[in-house]
């Protein structure tokens, strides 16, 4: 009977069980880093083989594969069941995430709904203004914002007015008040000279009495382009040129130009051939606003306060006027503002 003698194999080179335990188990640990399964596996494998160049040259042929074989069938179930592992997180995070957005989703159309609703529940009449579209209430915001920093949850920026110049605006505003309330702020800003009255069924009244609205020539603006593309170019640039600095609890605070109009239109009444309303934000909470009009030629302008805080403002350089404190509230004023409590949504 022939026999062959066994080498006599040092394994302790070779990764053993805990070895791979550990691995899937950091595997674990670490499936929402950036370093995957994958690259862990590499790096062990490599471990491994680095230790195993060590003592080739006294390691026997036998062990030599022994020490090859092994190993790589280990690691390779570890690296088939790390990879699956880590397939399970990405998948239940991104169910997560899903369900979250479409949470925030429902929750900001409810909001949403809460406001329209507000602005819905208006009856605006005028015995100055004739025309219906003037007088017209938005369907939906020019222009939708929020300011965590003033617990201000959600609000909207809606027309009064469909087509031509506005005849004002009216933001609506959701502030936090807790278990599940909101104060529900309304600002009025008018931009028409004459007499019109807003009366809503949830008990907020304005009759504003004219308008702050000035509108002043810019001398130093080029010619009207002969396209709308061409002028909401100008248009754009004449509104960079503006430099607005608020003044908010002793705080200077320069704001920042929102880089699209709210709001574009053309009015033949007041011999508009084109216009554009942009917005002056701290933040993305609008504090000013800016009309932009031309009759084809020529240019002008027209600031409009949507806050109480003073503004000043200068032109490519030059000091403009600018917006004073608000001098008081009251239904009769061309800027007011007026509050009641409201139910959020879950």
């Amino acid at each position: 009977m022939n026999s062959s003698r066994q080498p006599n194999c040092d394994l302790s080179v070779v990764p053993s069980i805990v070895d791979v335990l550990s691995l899937l188990s950091m595997t674990r640990r670490t499936m929402n880093s950036f370093n995957s399964p994958f690259i862990e596996w590499g790096l062990m494998q490599q471990t491994y083989f680095d230790r195993l160049r060590i003592s080739t040259a006294e390691t026997p042929r036998e062990c030599t594969r022994l020490a090859k074989s092994i190993p790589l069938t280990l690691l390779t179930v570890t690296f088939v069941s790390s990879a699956l592992l880590w397939q399970i997180p990405t998948t239940i995070h991104g169910e997560e995430d899903t369900a979250k957005s479409e949470q925030a989703k429902a929750v900001s159309k409810k909001r949403l709904e809460i406001m329209q609703s507000a602005i819905d529940a208006f009856v605006v009449n005028s015995k100055e203004i004739e025309s219906e579209k003037a007088l017209a209430l938005g369907k939906k915001p020019q222009l939708r914002y929020d300011d965590q920093v003033r617990n201000l949850l959600d609000a909207g920026v809606w027309r009064i007015g469909e087509g031509g110049r506005p005849t004002a605006f009216i933001t609506i505003e959701l502030y936090g008040a807790g278990e599940g309330r909101a104060l529900l702020t309304y600002e009025f800003i008018s931009l028409s000279k004459s007499n019109f009255s807003m009366i809503s069924m949830k008990g907020a009244a304005w009759s504003p009495a004219g308008t702050e609205l000035e509108m002043l020539p810019l001398t130093d603006a080029p010619v009207a382009g002969d396209s709308e593309a061409s002028r909401l170019v100008q248009m754009r640039e004449i509104a960079r040129k503006v430099k607005a600095v608020q003044t908010y609890k002793g705080q200077k605070i320069e704001l920042r130009l929102l880089p699209q109009p709210i709001d574009r239109y053309r009015d033949k009444a007041l011999q508009i051939t084109d216009g554009a309303v942009f917005v002056f934000a701290n933040g993305t909470n609008p504090e000013m606003g800016m009309l932009v009009e031309t009759d084809g030629k020529k240019w002008t302008y027209g600031i409009f306060r949507m806050s109480t805080a003073p503004i000043a403002v200068d032109i490519d350089g030059k000091v403009a006027p600018g917006i004073p404190p608000n001098a008081a509230y009251g239904e009769s004023r061309p800027y007011t503002a007026t509050r009641h409590g409201v139910r959020l949504p879950d």
